[in-house]
């Protein structure tokens, strides 16, 4: 059986797309079959993994569809990606129009939580050995949804934005809830640092904060350094630091990464 990780903070900028398409490369890169849903309807994740001259038929758009009654036909979400082992369920822009539907089925009384646990959760755990799911950076109905299918939770966390730290609580408050009353699987999370630079006091002043709050063994020993690596990936695709040079400062922390992720989970 596989185990399905959610990569969520509520505040934009912190990394969540960066961890969801490297860590991912990375596992795969270490022959764990991976599946990544891209949550987002932005879709830098789907840019960033699916070949540029794909045709996309069914995405994320008829997966988070509440008005859909027949069964999904869930093969046909699934695309392989610049990556062998690695496969993404992508997003659309249109995918945001479902939130009003979402919410007002909701109020309704309808069991929206139910509608990835009935159309995916099986399915994940028994295709694939890790599923991650990029969300989007906020706190809204489909980051309830896909905690509602989730084993644990990855949280990045800038370490230069007290912005992106508060979104910690946030994520946890949510998690406790949806535990509570929806998901009694999803047990653990753990925060992942981001943009760190030794060299600057406040950011790793920043980090024994975090520690201190959250615990030290909530928190990924290895971490995530500022580098340029990111960028020039992101502007040259493919968008992986694999990719883009397999000796980078960015490849050699992902390695770290995917090896006590899989120590971990």
């Amino acid at each position: 059986m596989g185990k399905i990780i959610n990569i969520a903070n509520n505040k934009g900028g912190c990394g969540k797309t960066v961890v969801s398409v490297n860590l991912a490369t990375a596992l795969a890169i270490k022959k764990k079959r991976v599946l990544v849903i891209d949550a987002d309807p932005q879709s830098n994740t789907t840019t960033a993994l699916l070949p540029g001259d794909i045709h996309l038929k069914d995405t994320a758009y008829e997966l988070f569809n509440p008005n859909i009654k027949k069964p999904i036909e869930f093969d046909s979400l699934v695309y392989p990606t610049i990556r062998k082992s690695l496969y993404i369920i992508p997003n659309v822009l249109e995918t945001a129009g479902h939130e009003i539907s979402l919410i007002e089925s909701m109020t309704k009384g309808h069991p929206v939580y139910s509608l990835l646990q009935e159309r995916c959760r099986e399915y994940c755990l028994n295709n694939f050995d890790y599923v991650l799911i990029d969300n989007m950076p906020s706190l809204g109905i489909f980051l309830s949804l896909t905690l509602a299918i989730s084993d644990s939770v990855i949280i990045p966390v800038d370490v230069g934005s007290a912005a992106s730290m508060l979104g910690v609580k946030n994520i946890l408050d949510l998690m406790s809830t949806i535990s509570e009353e929806i998901n009694p699987e999803l047990t653990s999370a753990k925060i992942l640092t981001n943009r760190v630079d030794k060299r600057i006091s406040a950011c790793m002043a920043n980090i024994d904060s975090i520690k201190m709050k959250f615990g030290d063994e909530n928190i990924f020993k290895a971490s995530i350094p500022t580098s340029a690596d990111f960028q020039n990936a992101e502007a040259l695709p493919p968008n992986t630091v694999f990719d883009y040079n397999l000796k980078s400062k960015g490849a050699q922390a992902f390695r770290k990464i995917a090896n006590e992720f899989l120590r971990t989970y």
